[in-house]
């Protein structure tokens, strides 16, 4: 067991000082459906785990721009926004929005789901 050290886990300090400060955003799908849209963005709030949801046609940049601005335009900027490494995240135009709103983006860790925990465990459901 190389690179890992062994040793009893410790807990991750909740460093959030106010609402929306840490979002993480992912896609489902792509799912069965009648009127065209096959996937769902999910966006759970991770101190309160309040999620916010949207069913879209495909998952593009453009889907996920519209969505950030919807809850950004509802309830204000926040700190932190948090994604996996798909393309739809990880673009310009999202670059842009979140620099232009003073947004933090972080992207997880590849092919390391258990990084973005929340919005995967509320995916299972």
């Amino acid at each position: 067991m190389s690179g890992k050290s062994i040793g009893l886990l410790h807990p991750i300090p909740i460093t959030t000082g106010r609402p929306l400060d840490r979002i993480t955003f992912d896609y489902l799908g792509p799912l069965v459906s009648s009127n065209k849209k096959r996937y769902i963005l999910v966006a759970p709030w991770n101190i309160t785990k309040y999620i916010f949801t949207k069913a879209v046609e495909s998952a593009t940049a453009e889907a996920t721009a519209k969505f950030l601005i919807e809850i950004v335009s509802h309830w204000g900027c926040f700190r932190n926004f948090s994604s996996d490494r798909g393309t739809h995240f990880r673009n310009k135009l999202i670059t842009d929005i979140c620099s232009n709103l003073g947004m933090n983006q972080t992207l997880s860790t590849s092919y390391s789901p258990q990084t973005q925990g929340l919005v995967e465990k509320i995916m299972v459901y």
